[in-house]
């Protein structure tokens, strides 16, 4: 890993990301980008007839210099880090846009971006920025949630556990190796764990066409994972382990139960489709771990096996 960037909108969530993004840089050995995305457009000034369309605002350079003064302190930047720290500073009709297109001018191997806490927003999705990162990124995307303690921020070198969750996808299975590399750097055992969705209503009153028919997913879903983590890490010592019940509730459920420090996910494709689907299980599972999220496209995944 040689590039990171990290977004900075200057907010508690914001400073989450700048603390982990600083960390990781540290220790892969990264230059991080510390990147704040003004967004700038034509606004309506009056109303009716005699509204008129103003243009946009751009920073001055004594406005640039304050700000990346201040980019510096917020992200932490001592001299000690200072060499290996850039701050820039774009404007953009968009602000993930603005994002998006830095990352992929300098070939960035990782986003760290820090999610909101809750808020009215929140069952809508992560925020329209966050969310948008986390879609269309072409590189991996570290996601900080705000229930993250600030001990895991500061050393992923003391990541532990890895979780990888698999639903048998294409996109899932080819997380392994994201989950593989970090676990790698730091020492740490990966967990592959799989949730056999079983609608609970299925089991009320217990009968026992219900009891055959849920032992015949269960055996049938740890063959599966067994075959899948196999297929994709045939020499990795991967940790296999199956819930029943709502994937996202089991995930986290199971994060918390056994101390996973990261968690590492496969997103689908950037369809219309694929997008809609990020709203689930994805969606919830990074605005409500208490550790950070990795999440990882199918192609980027692909790529570094």
């Amino acid at each position: 890993m040689n590039r990171i960037v990290c977004p900075v909108d200057f907010s508690e969530s914001s400073r989450h990301g700048t603390t982990l993004a600083l960390a990781v840089a540290r220790w892969f050995g990264a230059r991080l980008t510390l990147l704040y995305v003004h967004q700038f457009g034509p606004s309506l000034i009056g109303v009716g007839p005699a509204a008129v369309v103003s243009q946009p605002t751009l920073f001055s350079d004594d406005e640039r210099r304050t700000l990346t003064a201040t980019l510096r302190t917020f992200g932490g930047v001592d001299d000690a880090s200072q060499g290996m720290v850039d701050t820039v500073i774009v404007e953009d009709m968009s602000v993930a846009g603005g994002i998006l297109d830095r990352a992929t001018e300098i070939n960035a191997d990782l986003i760290v971006i820090g999610t909101q806490g809750r808020s009215r927003l929140e069952r809508f999705g992560l925020g329209s920025v966050a969310e948008a990162v986390l879609r269309k990124a072409s590189c991996p995307v570290l996601a900080v949630p705000p229930h993250v303690p600030g001990s895991g921020l500061a050393n992923p070198a003391a990541i532990r556990h890895v979780l990888c969750p698999l639903d048998f996808s294409p996109h899932s299975i080819d997380a392994l190796p994201q989950a593989l590399l970090w676990a790698s750097k730091a020492g740490a055992r990966v967990t592959a764990l799989h949730v056999a969705e079983i609608s609970p209503e299925l089991a009320e009153p217990p009968l026992p066409e219900f009891e055959a028919y849920r032992d015949r997913v269960v055996s049938d879903a740890r063959r599966h994972l067994a075959d899948a983590v196999r297929n994709a890490a045939p020499q990795a010592p991967i940790e296999q382990r199956l819930a029943v019940g709502r994937p996202a509730v089991e995930i986290l459920r199971y994060a918390t139960h056994h101390q996973a420090d990261l968690i590492v996910m496969g997103i689908r494709g950037r369809s219309q489709i694929d997008m809609a689907f990020f709203g689930s299980t994805t969606n919830r599972v990074v605005r409500q771990a208490t550790c950070p999220v990795l999440t990882a496209h199918v192609r980027q995944a692909r790529a570094a096996s």
